[in-house]
């Protein structure tokens, strides 16, 4: 896997022997998100069967440069698929290629393939047929997957966790009929779709009029792979008849490709205030990160490590690691956002936990990108993660003693113990105890209430399991039971301000969290006054995953001022990471 770029668009390049390339066109938003691993693995399939593969983020989204604000986006989307096109061809020396998109990437790579006549083979994955239709279901989800009541919003645009369509972009998106193109994609076309989706019969057939030898499939298990990056459930069977159909029908057509030395410059994203690199680091060069770095540093300029939070990959929920990036970039400090081994760009490792998220294995990686930061000359280190990816920074603070500052946003567990359920946590999280009876004032609630769209149950059992373990860890701390897990998330603290580490826990003011900090600090943490360099602040307005805009911006603002007031580091020798 080789990193490279066009157009200040990022990509990877998988290599084999073939001498006709396939390009993945991804979808976009949060469909993106959920599915970036699996991308991954298709591509790393597809060339172990004998083609080059190539990846790329469209300008504007994933670690491309640009934003969802940007004007005209269908047509840059375009010009970056067309630049896709043109390089591997040219750079990559692929004789033809064959486009192989998913949902929107599907219909903007039906509409790059109209005027080019020697695409060799189309596939599409539930194809965004008409974009009217594509338009709704967008609608659809930023409903399904909403923000907190209350939360600030965004005016004229469309949100879907956070990921923002704007009315300008929204039309040309309605403009697009694949139904209605005079031309086929190619001669040779796959289209893989759930029973439910619409339009892809009648453009199966609208093709086949074409003169296109057409393959229809199911798309199993499509909505589970779409669910949440974090709990989604790779299509597998869909993704094996995808890479089967390319090595029966474009394989055999494939030659040998050429061999083209030298013709990758080192990949680089660059705008106003920031220059963007791709890093593999690690002790086998195979973890993968992206190290951004301000064009101006600011004077003791540190450097930050953006933790994976769940399963997102590290442009993380909403594309938030990637602007607070830039902005940090902006007040001169330099950052780097990591894929640990077995999410994102970075492989599995032989041997570790699956579950990946919380476990000891991570820390490693963390310590490892540490190394990388300290060989290109960083001295000032901290890392901050949302989540999963606090608690992985907390631990990773507690092993490694170059870990200067800790930013931990929305922590929901200090401590993980064996035998705790990923899932369970999930479908049982609940919004702060302040919040629910703030709310039971509220006669929303009780219209929400008799229309069942409260899970009154489940919020109950998780209240009294909140209950029950302030209660517990407050009657092991009175008994002077120092295994106790308050006690350790307290003697852990202790060493962290004992090393002079700088600490900053913020939550959004009805996250759940709030009750776990409060279980081991006491109401309104006030605990943490014992601590020096410790401090709490709340975010008005945010959810769990900071989606509202406001919020991301706030938590940005509050790194920053972190970054700037993090004290110079002392040089320690390194310790051991926990094993």
């Amino acid at each position: 896997m080789i990193c490279v770029s066009f157009d200040n668009c990022p990509g990877f390049l998988h290599e084999a022997d073939g001498d006709i390339g396939v390009i993945l066109c991804s979808a976009q938003g949060f469909e993106e998100l959920c599915a970036r691993r699996d991308w991954r693995l298709l591509a790393e399939d597809i060339a172990a069967a004998g083609l080059p593969v190539l990846r790329f983020d469209y300008a504007g989204t994933g670690d491309a440069a640009g934003s969802d604000f940007d004007s005209g986006r269908v047509e840059a989307w375009l010009a970056s698929l067309r630049s896709a096109i043109a390089f591997m061809r040219e750079r990559a020396g692929a004789r033809r290629v064959v486009l192989l998109g998913l949902r929107l990437g599907a219909a903007l790579a039906a509409m790059a393939a109209r005027d080019d006549a020697d695409i060799a083979g189309f596939a599409a994955l539930h194809p965004a047929v008409s974009g009217k239709a594509y338009a709704r279901e967008l609608a659809v989800m930023s409903r399904v997957i909403a923000q907190t009541p209350g939360a600030e919003r965004i005016a004229g645009v469309t949100e879907v966790a956070g990921f923002v369509t704007g009315a300008e972009t929204m039309a040309a998106i309605k403009a697009i009929d694949l139904a209605a193109s005079p031309r086929a994609p190619a001669a040779e076309i796959l289209i893989c779709a759930p029973p439910e989706a619409p339009g892809a019969d009648a453009l199966a057939a609208r093709w086949r009029a074409l003169g296109s030898a057409v393959t229809q499939a199911d798309f199993p298990h499509y909505a589970e792979w779409m669910s949440d990056p974090t709990t989604s459930r790779r299509p597998a069977e869909a993704m094996a008849f995808v890479k089967d159909w390319i090595v029966s029908v474009i394989v055999p057509r494939a030659g040998k490709r050429a061999a083209r030395p030298g013709l990758f410059a080192a990949p680089r994203v660059a705008d106003e205030g920031y220059a963007e690199t791709p890093v593999f680091f690690g002790p086998d060069k195979n973890l993968f990160g992206v190290l951004c770095e301000p064009m101006r540093p600011a004077p003791g300029a540190a450097a930050v490590i953006l933790t994976n939070a769940g399963r997102n990959y590290h442009i993380g929920w909403a594309r938030m690691a990637v602007t607070m990036a830039r902005a940090l970039a902006a007040k001169g400090h330099a950052s780097f956002r990591i894929d640990v081994a077995g999410l994102g760009d970075s492989p599995d490792i032989a041997g570790r936990d699956p579950q990946v998220m919380y476990c000891a294995e991570p820390i490693r990686d963390l310590c490892a990108a540490i190394d990388e930061l300290q060989a290109r000359g960083a001295d000032k280190i901290f890392a901050a993660g949302l989540c999963s990816g606090a608690h992985l920074a907390f631990h990773t603070a507690l092993a490694d003693v170059r870990v200067r500052g800790l930013v931990m946003i929305n922590l929901q567990r200090f401590i993980w113990k064996p035998g705790y359920s990923l899932e369970i946590a999930m479908r049982e999280s609940c919004r702060s105890t302040d919040f629910y009876k703030r709310s039971i004032l509220k006669p929303e609630t009780w219209k929400r209430l008799l229309r069942g769209e409260i899970r009154l149950a489940g919020i109950g059992a998780q209240m009294a399991s909140r209950l029950c373990g302030m209660v517990l860890a407050r009657a092991a701390d009175a008994l002077g039971r120092g295994e106790s897990e308050s006690a350790a998330v307290r003697a852990g603290l202790s060493g962290l301000a004992g090393r002079g580490v700088k600490i900053l826990l913020v939550y959004s003011d009805n996250d759940g969290g709030i009750d776990e900090l409060a279980r081991h600090l006491g109401a309104g943490a006030k605990g943490l006054a014992a601590y020096r360099g410790a401090r709490l602040e709340i975010l008005r307005g945010g959810d769990h995953n900071l989606t509202p805009y406001s919020a991301r911006a706030r938590a940005g603002e509050l790194i920053a001022a972190f970054a700037a007031d993090l004290p110079p580091a002392a040089a320690p020798e390194r310790e051991p990471a926990a094993a």
